[in-house]
């Protein structure tokens, strides 16, 4: 199926600032969600949030191989990435403000015509699978479906352990993902423990993990899969953090699958 290609912003509020923050994303729409307001054709709707230090291409492929299967999705930069169009300092970026980015991106696909609010799922990589995970627990009527690639559900062991005191924490560091981060960032990943949240999510989960990941070991989404109440876990064998090749072939048709199977229940 075709589809067109839209540049997209959202808007939200800075919670400390006040200030308005645009986020910048790729709006792909199957034949017909163009007419929607028209023809009252509503079609499923999917956001994906790359991961950090990425940008929006970094889930193009996803995104692609749903909307030629017919489903409208949004593929964002999240803010405070230094290779993506929007707004946010990176030393102010924090999982709770790409999360919040993802609630923006849900509410603003939530208002069009094209949107069937019923059939709205997320994808999410890495990091942005952790924001991805914390709004849909946070919201769990508003999200249908969770679409998780080796989700970081490390980051708060990970901030704590780089720095036990949070009096010690700098004003910049480097994460291990070799990303420069602001003290904000630490603080709101170790007050942000994923797995005392995943329990308020219950609708099915795919996480898909690679037994190489060096940086987010495969033990936290095996954790995850249990927390989760309808979750599976699918080992990708040889894959690293993040896919590649053949392997991003195989994850690309086995998401489409898993959303496509989602719309049909």
């Amino acid at each position: 199926m075709s589809f067109s290609e839209h540049y997209l912003w959202c808007l939200r509020e800075d919670p400390e600032t006040g200030e308005q923050v645009k986020v910048f994303g790729v709006l792909r729409l199957p034949a017909g969600a163009e007419e929607a307001a028209f023809t009252h054709l509503t079609l499923p709707t999917v956001v994906l949030a790359h991961g950090i230090g990425s940008s929006h291409e970094g889930m193009d492929a996803y995104a692609e191989g749903l909307s030629a299967r017919g489903v409208v999705t949004y593929c964002l930069d999240l803010s405070g990435s230094a290779r993506g169009r929007s707004d946010g300092d990176p030393l102010r970026m924090t999982v709770e403000t790409q999360a919040l980015d993802v609630a923006a991106a849900v509410q603003l696909m939530s208002e069009e015509p094209f949107c069937d609010t019923d059939n709205l799922s997320l994808v999410g990589a890495s990091q942005g699978g952790l924001a991805c995970a914390a709004f849909a627990a946070r919201n769990p009527a508003r999200v249908k479906a969770l679409a998780l690639l080796y989700p970081a559900f490390c980051i708060h062991d990970d901030a704590i352990a780089a720095y036990p005191d949070p009096a010690d924490v700098p004003d910049s560091y480097v994460t291990p993902a070799g990303v420069e981060v602001g003290r904000a960032y630490n603080l709101a990943a170790r007050a942000l423990d994923p797995f005392e949240l995943m329990g308020e999510f219950g609708g099915d989960v795919l996480i898909l993990h690679g037994d190489q990941d060096g940086l987010v070991d495969l033990s936290y989404s095996r954790r995850a899969a249990r927390t989760f109440p309808r979750a599976t876990l699918e080992v990708q064998e040889g894959a690293g953090h993040g896919f590649a090749g053949g392997i991003l072939d195989a994850a690309v048709a086995r998401v489409c699958e898993f959303i496509k199977g989602e719309i049909l229940r």
